[in-house]
């Protein structure tokens, strides 16, 4: 599967379980800077309108993406963020400002 089609396939599968929830996908880390190997995981951030309970949001993004991730034989990392959270963090400033993210 080639990163288009992965990207489509992690798309698919957050938007079926949070509908409406859901408001942005990131890919990050080695996958995003295209620097990854047959061992890497994939970094995904998802980004939701609100987190109402960590562990649950966590759950179904594992869940929703556990069948892609065994058909590619690599792991997808996956960390729920409400948007608000994710734009009082590290991580989007780097995103924002310089380091290689991609929106997807």
């Amino acid at each position: 599967m080639d990163q288009k089609e992965l990207i489509t396939s992690i798309k698919e599968s957050f938007s079926t379980v949070f509908n409406e929830r859901l408001k942005k996908i990131v890919l990050f880390g080695s996958e995003a800077r295209n620097e990854a190997g047959p061992e890497s995981d994939i970094d995904i951030l998802v980004l939701l309108d609100e987190v109402k309970d960590f562990g649950s949001d966590l759950r179904i993004c594992v869940d929703s993406i556990y069948l892609l991730s065994l058909e590619i034989d690599r792991r997808i990392s996956v960390k729920p963020f409400s948007i608000s959270e994710y734009e009082h963090t590290d991580i989007y400033y780097r995103h924002k400002y310089g380091d290689r993210f991609q929106n997807l």
